[in-house]
């Protein structure tokens, strides 16, 4: 796997996000180096915020009542420079941990890891 690739879910992690997301309502916030990906997967792509959207830094400065979900890939599994163009993770350094006011739905286990997180409020 080239180092590319780490940015990226495979087509199969894709198909079980887009899977899982069809059922619900809302928008998913995901940065772009990822975010694109998906526009080929999910059945609505005007779901997705991403960093080219109008409003994405006013949404993710403020995404409580305003998104529904966050999708992030595992940091761990990123080079240090694709963290450091990653605006969700440049916002908040440690959000695929968890905070208070995300709620983790589901983890997909792949290569990077993705976890989707429900946007709950305080």
């Amino acid at each position: 796997m080239c180092s590319s690739d780490l940015f990226y879910p495979d087509r199969a992690t894709m198909r079980q996000i887009a899977d899982y997301l069809r059922p619900t309502t809302g928008t998913v916030l995901v940065d772009r180096e990822r975010g694109a990906a998906f526009v080929i997967a999910i059945d609505d792509p005007t779901r997705l915020i991403v960093n080219s959207d109008l409003d994405f830094d006013s949404l993710l400065s403020a995404p409580i009542g305003r998104v529904g979900w966050f999708l992030l890939p595992d940091p761990a599994d990123q080079t240090r420079n694709a963290l450091r163009r990653d605006e969700v993770y440049t916002k908040y350094p440690g959000l695929y941990d968890g905070t208070s006011w995300l709620k983790l739905e589901r983890e997909f286990k792949s290569s990077p890891n993705w976890r989707l997180y429900r946007v709950v409020g305080n």
